[in-house]
């Protein structure tokens, strides 16, 4: 009987212990997962607002007058590439609607591109748009999409 008590009460401590032990690996996880999510929407928030003050508002008057042309397209590229080369931010691109299609004022080019002066087309098409990135266009307030696309 005495072995039984002890049996059983070694049990529950082991029992407790497990408990704590997961309850604490997931407070720590979840709060580390919530500080990681806070530090990325950060950058991200930064990144914004560096590609909004990077381009003049008149470049947005242009492409709503349809006088947006290859040369300003261009010279907003290089901006971006040269401005977030050296960070860890990979892209950054700020769009409008027009029509119901979303299109690129600016885009970062890869590497390859800007050596090779390969910069993308005027106010190309994005085709692969999300759709939270569709609803942001609805939105007043900031949004944050998680997605991939090519």
């Amino acid at each position: 009987m005495l072995i039984s008590l002890r049996s059983k009460l070694l049990a529950i401590v082991l029992l407790m212990n497990a408990i704590a032990v997961i309850s604490y690996t997931t407070y720590t996880y979840q709060s580390r997962k919530s500080d990681l999510y806070q530090q990325i929407d950060t950058q991200l928030s930064f990144a914004a607002q560096t590609a909004a003050h990077l381009i003049k508002h008149s470049v947005y008057d242009d492409v709503a007058n349809n006088s947006f042309t290859k040369a300003q397209s261009n010279d907003i590229h290089r901006q971006a590439y040269e401005l977030i080369s050296n960070t860890e931010v990979a892209y950054i691109y700020t769009l409008v609607r027009i029509d119901n299609k979303i299109l690129f004022v600016m885009d970062t080019p890869k590497p390859q591109q800007y050596d090779n002066n390969d910069l993308s087309a005027p106010l190309a098409h994005y085709t692969d748009a999300s759709e939270g990135l569709v609803k942001a266009f609805n939105s007043t307030t900031p949004v944050f999409d998680e997605y991939s696309d090519e």
